[in-house]
């Protein structure tokens, strides 16, 4: 076979020490040139690996120094001879890897098809008729629509009765539609939709949704244990016998701000109330205990926070209860407070303080200032040691021999604090200490 000229067109730029080259107005794709054919440059032959593109490529080596630069184009092909040798040498080496020989020796049976099962080793696989029918499906729909009977399912996984109308007596695996006069239904009427998983006849888990348009659907799950299936469970009301659980913990792995919540919420807009009860005993206490270094808040958006003692029923309160820091204090019979109860005393410079558990708040200390000749004139003031929600009650008295000499009244008074006004009957310039004492409330 005659060879084909060498191709003429454009030019090419070729880089000392580099494999990559580009053309210009070359049309290299176009033209067939492809690897093993050869670039002339400056009386070297430069080997094509690839072409890239119709304006570029790789050779086989890095470009030398003697065939760098811009130039006319001028490629020679490969004889076709050559390309066939090389072509049938890579075939030849690539049929030796065994597989051929291990396929070609399988002897071609009815619904079998070949597998490899090792390197240059197969046999054969069974094809089923259930195989055989989801490849001959024409698109996905299709193959999940089999794959859905297969399984014992309806079309969309819906639209299958319970087998013999019994959930107790089922053991194929899938999901299935239970109506109202099913056996081992739920209980409550309606629509169920139920998925049955289960092992070796005797061991299989039941969950049931409720088809409904409310909000929160029943859910509800069962256990076939040895043959015998349990009780119906509940998991959208989830009242769990903890009896013999040592610790029931939330959020243990978690971290950041609100890291374990139990969220008591109302649904489809009723109001109802939400409790955690310790049920009565002759020993033991209910404790909420913050190990942490935070504190412990009990915050109410709205209606305020109750915490009523009982005996006999509900007992009202008319008043907040602040928990006492004597434990012997006495429970008042009609408010349920601790009338007498310290709840928190304090000292700093501007004097001392007590709270009581009723919310009442004293403050007690003493200012002291130059007297001014005028009477009515306000000679000292003072932040009490802990605020008043409001305008406490208050009294001033000075603290001197003297104190026929010295007219003192109390001046602006403030839920922070307040002002002593004096004035001397004989003179001015005389320093003077004022007692004072405010009676008011802390909440």
């Amino acid at each position: 076979m005659a060879g084909r000229p060498d191709y003429r067109a454009g030019t090419v730029t070729l880089t000392n020490g580099s494999k990559a080259f580009t053309t210009s107005g070359a049309a290299l794709q176009t033209a067939g040139i492809t690897r093993g054919d050869m670039i002339w440059a400056n009386g070297l032959f430069l080997i094509i690996d690839e072409v890239t593109g119709q304006n570029s490529g790789t050779l086989a080596d890095a470009c030398p120094s003697g065939a760098a630069g811009t130039r006319p184009l001028v490629v020679r092909y490969q004889a076709d001879g050559s390309r066939l040798s090389a072509f049938v040498i890579q075939l030849t080496a690539a049929l030796a890897n065994g597989n051929v020989e291990a396929l070609s020796a399988l002897q071609g049976q009815a619904n079998r098809f070949p597998i490899f099962t090792g390197a240059g080793t197969m046999d054969l696989a069974i094809l089923t008729a259930f195989t055989r029918t989801l490849l001959e499906s024409n698109d996905v729909s299709e193959t999940v629509a089999k794959l859905a009977a297969g399984f014992g399912w309806g079309a969309n996984n819906t639209n299958i009765n319970v087998p013999g109308g019994s959930l107790n007596t089922l053991r194929v695996n899938g999901v299935y539609r239970a109506l109202g006069e099913t056996v081992g239904s739920p209980p409550g009427n309606g629509v169920w939709q139920v998925i049955h998983a289960g092992q070796a006849g005797n061991y299989a888990v039941q969950l049931a949704f409720q088809i409904t348009s409310i909000a929160f659907p029943a859910v509800f799950v069962r256990v076939l244990n040895n043959g015998t299936w349990g009780a119906w469970n509940s998991l959208t009301d989830f009242q769990p016998n903890l009896q013999t659980v040592s610790n029931f913990e939330l959020g243990r792995l978690l971290s950041g701000d609100r890291l374990a919540y139990i969220d008591l919420h109302a649904q489809d807009g009723v109001d109802n109330s939400a409790r955690i009860i310790r049920n009565s005993g002759a020993n033991g206490s209910f404790q909420i205990v913050n190990q942490g270094s935070g504190g412990i808040h009990l915050i109410s958006r709205g209606g305020g926070i109750r915490l009523e003692p009982q005996s006999d029923g509900l007992v009202s309160s008319t008043g907040p209860i602040q928990l006492p820091a004597n434990p012997t204090a006495a429970l008042h019979a009609a408010t349920k407070q601790y009338v007498d109860a310290v709840v928190q005393t304090g000292i700093n410079a501007n004097g001392r303080y007590v709270r009581y558990a009723d919310g009442t708040q004293i403050c007690w200390g003493a200012v002291t200032g130059t007297v001014p000749a005028a009477p009515g004139a306000t000679y000292a003031s003072t932040n009490f040691p802990i605020a008043f929600t409001a305008s406490p009650y208050t009294l001033v008295s000075p603290n001197t021999s003297l104190a026929q000499r010295f007219n003192v009244s109390i001046g602006a008074v403030s839920a922070g604090g307040l002002e002593v006004a004096a004035g001397d009957n004989v003179g001015s310039g005389v320093s003077m200490a004022t007692n004072w004492i405010a009676i008011g409330r802390w909440f």
